[in-house]
C-alpha cells in the first residue's frame, strides 16, 4: 500500500494575536487530536509566517511535531493578495517533496503558485498537491478557479485543497441528511458584505441574491437534478462527494464553516478536490469533517481528515 493520511484546516489568522505573537494551541489541539492523520497537513492562513526568519512557520511545525511525536517539516506557500499563504507540513518518512513553488522563490507562473510535486517515501508513487485559498471577492475567485483547472489534464493523482470561500451548486450535496441546505438570506447580510458570497446581477434585489457558486461550478460542474450528478466540469471532482455518492458516506458533506454575518448559514467551503486519478485514491471510510472544538472567534473552520492510497491512481508509464 502507498497510503498517506492527511488533514486540512483553515487556522483563523494563523494564530497571530493583536500584539503580533502567535498562539498555536487551537490548531495543535485539533490537528494533533489524531496524529495518525499527520503524514501530510495543509494549514490555510499562515498570517505573516515568513516574517522574522519564518518564526510563525517554524513555531507551528515545532508545536505540531512536539504534540504528535512526529518529525514534521514545513513549506510555506504564498498568496498574491497578502502575507497569509498556506502551509504544508509533512512527515519526511512518508512524503518526499521534489518541487514546491512556494514563498520567496523567483517569480513563477500564477497557475503554479504553491504547486507541489512529491512521492510516497516508501512506494515512490508520485502525486501533486496544490493548496489554495480563494479570494473573498467573486471576480477574483473565478480567475483563480480558471488558473488551477489544469490539474484536470494531468494523468497522475493531484489534489487541490483549501478554503474556497464559496460553496458549490447542488443543495443536497451540502447536507449530511440529503436535504437541500438552508439558503442564506442576503436581505439580512450587510450591504458591504452581500456580494462576498452572493452573485451580483444588475437590478437584483437583496432578497433575490443567490450564492456565487460559479468558481466551483466551473471546476466541478454544476449540479443536474435530473441525473443527480455534476455536468460540464473540468475533470475535477470533490472528494467529499466521492465519499458520499460512491461510498455512501453522507456525513462527508457536513458544513465546514460557521456563519460569520447575519443571515448567513453554515456552509461547506473547505474542499479537497482531485483529478480523476486522485479520486480513485480516496480510501473508503476515511473522509470526515471534525466537530468544532473552539468558538468561531478562535477557529471558524472545521478540520477535514482523509486517507489516500496512491497505488490506486493512474501513473505515467
Amino acid at each position: 500500500m502507498s497510503r498517506i493520511n492527511a488533514t486540512l484546516i483553515n487556522f483563523k489568522e494563523g494564530g497571530r494575536q493583536p500584539h503580533g505573537r502567535f498562539d498555536m494551541r487551537p490548531c495543535v489541539e485539533v490537528v494533533a487530536a489524531d496524529a495518525q492523520f499527520c503524514d501530510l497537513v495543509v494549514v490555510c492562513e499562515g498570517n505573516r509566517y515568513a516574517f522574522d526568519g519564518g518564526m510563525g512557520k517554524h513555531a507551528l511545525a515545532n508545536a505540531l511535531a512536539a504534540a504528535t511525536g512526529r518529525p514534521l517539516a514545513a513549506e510555506l506557500g504564498s498568496l498574491p493578495r497578502g502575507e497569509f499563504g498556506p502551509v504544508v507540513l509533512y512527515d519526511p518518512g512518508v512524503v518526499r517533496i521534489e518541487t514546491f513553488f512556494g514563498y520567496g522563490l523567483p517569480r513563477h507562473a500564477e497557475d503554479k503558485r504553491n504547486w507541489m510535486q512529491a512521492r510516497h517515501a516508501g512506494s515512490g508513487h508520485v502525486f501533486g498537491l496544490l493548496p489554495i485559498h480563494f479570494h473573498h471577492l467573486p471576480a477574483f475567485r473565478m480567475t483563480q478557479a480558471q488558473e488551477v483547472s489544469f490539474i484536470g489534464d494531468l494523468r497522475f493523482p493531484v489534489f487541490l485543497l483549501g478554503d474556497t470561500n464559496v460553496a458549490a451548486d447542488g443543495g443536497k450535496t451540502t447536507m449530511p441528511n440529503g436535504r437541500p441546505r438552508q439558503a442564506t438570506d442576503y436581505s439580512k447580510v450587510p450591504a458591504s458584505k452581500r456580494y462576498h458570497d452572493g452573485r451580483w446581477q444588475p437590478g437584483q434585489r437583496p432578497k433575490d441574491v443567490s450564492d456565487d457558486t460559479a468558481p466551483l461550478d466551473f471546476l466541478l460542474g454544476w449540479w443536474d437534478n435530473e441525473t443527480q450528478s455534476r455536468v460540464n466540469g473540468r475533470e475535477i471532482v470533490d472528494l467529499a462527494e466521492v465519499a458520499a455518492y460512491r461510498y455512501g458516506e453522507h456525513d462527508a458533506l457536513t458544513p465546514t464553516v460557521l456563519p460569520r454575518v447575519e443571515g448567513a448559514t453554515a456552509a461547506r467551503k473547505d474542499l479537497v478536490m482531485a483529478n480523476r486519478a486522485g479520486a480513485d485514491c480516496l480510501v473508503p471510510g476515511t473522509f470526515r469533517v471534525e466537530p468544532f472544538r473552539h468558538p468561531p472567534t478562535v477557529m471558524d473552520h472545521a478540520a477535514i481528515r482523509f486517507s489516500l492510497d496512491l497505488q490506486k491512481g493512474h501513473f505515467p508509464t
